[in-house]
């Protein structure tokens, strides 16, 4: 079986994103429980034994359904870290373009909340390898802000995922369902004010 980059099974790519896109629809609109594989293939116009061709069952289209939305989360990190400006203001914007969206879905999009919160409980592999991707995209901008003498000489094969773990009430879906941050300008800018000095690392033991 062919893997891609974060540990799903790759498929031929146009009946399956068909079938995931059709699956992120019902999900939004009905939610992930009250969805069934009949109402998906109803949708597509085919049979279930077709959608279960490419997908073993809904609880497997909910991870594809998760691991789209992930995908589209590395995609703007990798995007703005392009961008031509400083390293920290592209951090902060990626960042607080995160938690724009996240604190969207929690007011207007309960289906998705849903979903994402499920997700995040049961698809620990997508998320921690979303996390190393995101982590190596944010090692490369705070490369670049040393380059330009913007941040301070810095160990960066454990401090761009510390530094997404310091912002994790940013990012994270049940932190802010729970404990709702409205202003992280504060926290961006303590963390990325942080990079301008040495920050020495304790030795893994």
């Amino acid at each position: 079986m062919v893997i891609d980059g974060i540990g799903r099974p790759k498929r031929p790519r146009a009946n399956a994103e068909m079938i995931i896109e059709a699956s992120e629809h019902h999900f939004r609109q009905r939610g992930f429980d009250k969805t069934t594989v009949a109402d998906i293939a109803k949708g597509l116009g085919m049979s279930p034994a077709n959608v279960y061709r490419f997908f073993h069952s809904k609880e497997e289209l909910r991870r594809a359904v998760f691991g789209r939305t992930l995908d589209s989360g590395y995609s703007r990190a990798l995007s703005i870290s392009k961008l031509p400006t400083s390293a920290a203001s592209r951090i902060k914007r990626f960042l607080k373009l995160q938690h724009a969206m996240s604190i969207n879905v929690i007011a207007y999009h309960r289906t998705v909340h849903e979903l994402i919160l499920l997700s995040f409980n049961r698809d620990r592999d997508l998320v921690d390898g979303h996390i190393a991707r995101v982590s190596d995209v944010l090692a490369s901008v705070i490369a670049d802000g040393i380059d330009r003498g913007e941040f301070a000489p810095q160990d960066l094969s454990r401090l761009p995922t510390i530094f997404i773990m310091a912002a994790i009430k940013i990012w994270h879906p049940l932190l802010l369902s729970t404990c709702r941050n409205d202003r992280p300008d504060e926290l961006l800018d303590i963390l990325c004010n942080a990079l301008k000095q040495p920050i020495p690392l304790a030795p893994l033991k």
